[in-house]
């Protein structure tokens, strides 16, 4: 099944995807919070860094952008300062974008956010949320009405922000399915009826128990809400996303729930525009609709292991599917992986530890290495030799264990969060990219036989010898092993 995914995944090539709806900027100002103002009693954010990234349909898009669809947006900014940084940012990445249209005296959708130590402490939002007049309105539609049958696939992003009236939305389903074309539905207005038609509509839970009445809580109730939705809106399937739970799509000859992996839940902004990105350039790509939420599933899984919004490119997807075949843990990453997992945790102020080795039979002397290890900061990352790697290093009778075994049994214990495998003789190209806190290794070196030391100490990083077992080592156990073998015979 996953080959057959990763197949899908790498055959889906570059569907034209419209991307229709509420147009936003998310705004972060990222700081530090250190005292409480004189002038009233809230804390005082020293902002150190700022970031514009395209929200609502916008950041749909970017995600269809970064999965390698060809991706073009209709929707409405104001005539101001950040409609320009949103038409910017589209022309940054590729989007086209002439079915924006601009609105004089209304304000472009800006949500800043606050964040202190990776904490939001105040949302601030600019917006009109009012219905579009009635010029503007013919203005989509006259291009809509040219723009649908280019496209493979319409995706509507409804934020409630006054863009998608209800004989509007109603237009939008008819262009596109008169064109044979797919129609993917997330709506935040609650108004489901007026994308009756749709291919599908995809609520999370919550949305779904308040269109529903129903809650959610066991599988038959799940199944009995998808039904509902399928029936009421004239849907080809009905989709709901189950946050932790997975994701059910269904109809007459489909009824499945897809279980998520289990992942350590940061964020889960941005989860829902990621799924049916996701299911969009699978759908439009020629591929089912359970073909589809199990990609979804997938990339929704990577999405919410992380702080913040962050596109995803097919092959993180990819490497995901490769390593839930052979990591049931999920411990065991790529670098590139690696190097996002702590970009992430130094938002959240998080002491990175690196450590490295063939850890080819584990030992009691590799459990207190680790030990320490781990004790020196708040994440640990475990770089592993790969057996090419160990060869060279150990002999051509080495490694005892092959470098997946060494990495299962590894990520079995506690202490460890990630592993990395390597292939060089030193972990040296891994430090440059990962920028560890902290490096440790055994105290049989000298911090001056470290490789690396000098690099991890010249931008601020610490370098620790851990203390070792005497007596205690693979090649002493494996000797051992040998010796009662042979006295045994």
């Amino acid at each position: 099944m996953i080959q057959h995914l990763e197949d899908i995944l790498k055959n889906a090539g570059a569907p034209k995807i419209l991307v229709v709806g509420d147009l936003m900027l998310d705004r972060y100002l990222w700081g530090d919070v250190r005292r409480i103002s004189p002038e009233a009693p809230v804390p005082v954010l020293k902002v150190e860094k700022e970031e514009n990234k395209l929200g609502g349909g916008g950041n749909v898009a970017r995600n269809l952008v970064t999965l390698g669809a060809g991706v073009s947006c209709c929707g409405v900014i104001g005539d101001d300062y950040y409609g320009t940084v949103l038409l910017d940012e589209f022309d940054r990445i590729g989007v086209e974008h002439s079915g924006i249209v601009t609105i004089k005296n209304r304000p472009t959708t800006v949500k800043t956010r606050a964040i202190a130590h990776s904490q939001q402490v105040m949302r601030i939002d600019k917006e009109d949320s009012g219905a579009v007049d009635g010029e503007t309105e013919d203005a989509i539609l006259q291009y809509l009405t040219r723009a649908i049958p280019e496209h493979d696939l319409v995706i509507v992003s409804d934020y409630n922000k006054g863009v998608l009236s209800e004989s509007l939305s109603a237009e939008i389903v008819n262009l596109a399915r008169s064109a044979g074309i797919h129609v993917m539905v997330d709506s935040k207005s609650g108004d489901f009826g007026k994308f009756a038609g749709a291919t599908t509509i995809t609520p999370n839970r919550r949305e779904a128990e308040a269109i529903t009445g129903a809650a959610l809580d066991t599988p038959e109730a799940i199944e009995q809400a998808a039904q509902q939705l399928l029936v009421d809106y004239d849907l080809d399937f009905a989709t709901i996303t189950l946050y932790t739970d997975g994701i059910i799509v269904y109809n007459k000859e489909i009824s499945e729930i897809l279980p998520t992996e289990p992942v350590a839940v940061y964020d889960t902004t941005g989860a829902g525009d990621m799924v049916i990105s996701v299911m969009g350039l699978v759908l439009a790509a020629g591929g089912s609709p359970v073909e589809a939420a199990q990609l979804a599933n997938v990339a929704a899984g990577i999405e919410v292991a992380r702080v913040g919004v962050c596109p995803l490119t097919r092959k993180e997807i990819a490497d995901r599917l490769s390593e839930m075949h052979t990591s049931p843990t999920g411990k065991i990453k790529s670098l590139p992986e690696i190097v996002g997992i702590v970009e992430e945790a130094r938002r959240k102020r998080r002491r990175v530890v690196f450590t490295n080795g063939c850890f080819d039979v584990l030992h009691v002397g590799h459990i207190k290495y680790l030990q320490f290890s781990r004790a020196q900061g708040d994440m640990l990352i475990v770089g592993v030799n790969t057996d090419a790697s160990v060869s060279r290093l150990k002999g051509p009778n080495r490694p005892i264990l092959k470098e997946l075994e060494r990495g299962q049994i590894l990520a079995a214990v506690e202490l460890v969060d990630y592993i990395v495998f390597f292939d060089e003789d030193t972990p040296m190209e891994m430090l440059r990219q990962i920028r560890p806190d902290v490096l440790v290794k055994g105290a049989e070196y000298s911090k001056d036989q470290v490789v690396g030391a000098d690099f991890i100490e010249s931008y601020g990083g610490e370098v620790k010898l851990a203390p070792m077992v005497d007596g205690i080592s693979t090649t002493n156990i494996v000797g051992r092993v040998l010796e009662r073998y042979q006295n045994s015979e």
